[in-house]
């Protein structure tokens, strides 16, 4: 019996260290920024996936949405900075991690 009790706490503390380190993954606010690589051509940084940007006179074409968030902020950011409508989004391929924000296209 004792070793069902001490079993059963244990399940308990690894559940709650469990749970309570993915609520922190979930809050932590994403790493999102925009870094100049020459010219008219800029990257666009969401946490480990990058995509670029490019600004013309006519607006902007943006490759990779990401996701949600982060091609909301994306878009956000662009008429900032730039003032510019953005004209084309180009997918470089169908994972999901590239095109999930396509839905909250930039364009």
């Amino acid at each position: 019996m004792k070793n069902l009790i001490r079993l059963t706490c244990i399940g308990l503390a690894l559940a709650i260290v469990a749970n309570t380190g993915t609520a922190w993954a979930q809050k932590k606010a994403p790493k999102r920024a925009i870094t100049k690589i020459a010219g008219d051509l800029y990257r666009f940084q969401n946490n480990f996936h990058f995509s670029v940007f490019y600004v013309t006179d006519e607006g902007v074409l943006v490759t990779d949405p990401i996701n949600s968030g982060a091609a909301k902020w994306l878009k956000a950011e662009i008429k900032k900075r730039f003032n510019k409508p953005i004209k084309y989004l180009v997918y470089s391929h169908d994972h999901q991690d590239h095109s999930s924000g396509g839905e909250d296209s930039p364009a």
